[in-house]
């Protein structure tokens, strides 16, 4: 009946019966440092392909907030990909 008694329920139960597969596109992560959630790169990587990874200032509305560096971002990334 405490804090810890309930950590322990996810501990325990550490996949929760989800099971992720491996996303094998290339994937970017333009992370802006004042957004609400902000995902772990170890996490991402678990997962997807990461080929590009930038953090930058800038919050949930990255676009209206820092177009110019979005946009940079996004480019940069297509110019990795082999088209």
């Amino acid at each position: 009946e405490s804090i810890t008694s309930s950590a322990r329920l996810y501990k325990e139960n550490g996949d929760f019966g989800f099971s992720f597969n491996s996303i094998h596109q290339p994937m970017a992560g333009a992370i802006f440092k004042g957004d609400i959630m902000l995902p772990p790169r170890i996490w991402a990587e678990k997962i997807y392909n990461v080929v590009q990874w930038n953090e930058y200032d800038g919050g949930h509305f990255a676009a209206m907030e820092r177009p110019k560096e979005l946009s940079n971002d996004v480019i940069q990334f297509i110019n990795k990909l082999e088209l």
